[in-house]
């Protein structure tokens, strides 16, 4: 069988990409590519911790507290007999799994082995499929995805560090080689004019050689930039909340995700953007080893374009957010919450499924409200009422 590994890189289209392979998934399996269920319904994160060293933590392993509380060998163990058992099923010849978390989240060549250590239970070679995006660009659009997971970044582009270290492509490049072997890598740009026919999903397919499928599904185009105001507002949002006592996972990602999307649907629009000259500086401390991708993989001095009139000469404002602007989306998120039976703990869980239909939720809501923020509880009593729950 042969492995197709999508590792990433992110924000190079993996979320569409992924969305592509699980809308399709058994027109894939009729041509013989199995997109595993198992290790994630759309994109394959359980591989990724399956790989990680034992000691680390991010944001994944607190997710996973719960599972791996019995023991990570226990826990692998059971995964990789659940991914057996649905490999025995099929007779497909290719294995196709994707994950933007192997690029960001296996940082060394054990971790990487680890992986294919597991997946050398069925295969027998591989095609390693990795998209780079410039380093600018990548850092500008992730800046918003720190934000709608709780993150509080400091700046939209940071001094370099290990932190931006994942923007080192030169040096994924060489972790991948070093254990899959050079002859498995396939680099790929992600810029439209580098793209077959300038289209990502076409470039996937030619790149992973997977067999041309009729009038496969497409995903809906997705616009993963947060407007100025929203991002304004959910990094106060994160700020505020860092200081509380964080509820149990995986409720709180629940929680986020939720306040996330409201202030996006709420605060549409145009994304700040830093300076032309912050982006130059950016992508210029990556410059060598672009070049050294360039050479070694492509043939060429350049690796991406190098337009960057897209930036504005001055950074973009992007101040505080206005005390009526955050009083008028609290109360609104308020009221979203309620409505969604996302509360604080427990008991008032409980206390609101018990309520029957005459009640006055949003006052219900208000009275909860009044000994944090009078002001707040106030606007939140005087909200009309909608998707009340019994």
């Amino acid at each position: 069988m042969i492995g197709i590994l999508h590792i990433g890189a992110e924000k190079t289209g993996t979320t569409t990409l992924q969305e592509f392979c699980f809308l399709n998934r058994d027109r894939l399996a009729a041509s013989g590519v199995l997109y595993p269920r198992t290790p994630g319904a759309k994109q394959h994160s359980l591989l990724a911790l399956y790989a990680m060293d034992d000691g680390r933590e991010n944001l994944l392993t607190r997710r996973m507290a719960a599972a791996l509380a019995p023991g990570r060998d226990r826990w692998r163990a059971a995964l990789r007999g659940q991914i057996a058992a649905e490999v025995a099923t099929t007779v497909a010849d290719r294995l196709l799994i994707s994950s933007e978390l192997f690029h960001s989240q296996l940082v060394s060549t054990d971790e990487i082995a680890r992986l294919k250590g597991l997946l050398d239970g069925w295969c027998d070679r591989y095609l390693v499929v990795f998209y780079m995006r410039r380093q600018d660009r990548a850092q500008v659009s992730r800046y918003s995805t720190d934000l709608r997971t709780g993150g509080t970044p400091f700046a939209m582009l940071p001094e370099r560090s290990a932190s931006t270290d994942l923007y080192d492509y030169a040096q994924v490049l060489a972790r991948w080689s070093a254990v899959f072997g050079r002859a498995s890598i396939v680099p790929r740009v992600f810029e439209p004019a580098a793209l077959k026919d300038r289209d990502l999903i076409a470039d996937f397919m030619d790149a992973g050689d997977l067999p041309a499928i009729a009038d496969l599904q497409r995903p809906p185009r997705r616009n993963e930039a947060l407007s100025a105001a929203a991002q304004r507002l959910l990094l106060a949002y994160n700020r505020s909340r860092a200081a509380l006592t964080p509820l149990p996972e995986p409720r709180n990602a629940q929680l986020q995700r939720i306040v996330a999307a409201f202030v996006e649907r709420s605060c549409p629009g145009q994304p700040a953007l830093p300076a032309r000259a912050q982006a130059l500086a950016f992508h210029e401390s990556f410059r060598e080893g672009n070049r050294q991708v360039a050479r070694e993989w492509f043939g060429r001095e350049q690796l991406f374009e190098e337009d960057f009139s897209d930036y504005p000469e001055r950074a973009d404002p992007m101040p505080p957010p206005d005390a009526g602007e955050a009083m008028g989306l609290a109360a609104g998120l308020a009221q979203h919450l309620m409505a969604n039976a996302v509360w604080l703990d427990s008991p008032r869980l409980q206390r609101l499924s018990t309520l029957g239909a005459g009640h006055n939720l949003t006052r219900v809501l208000a009275e909860y409200l009044r000994e944090h923020s009078p002001d707040l509880a106030e606007r939140v009593a005087t909200l009309p009422v909608s998707g009340q729950r019994r």
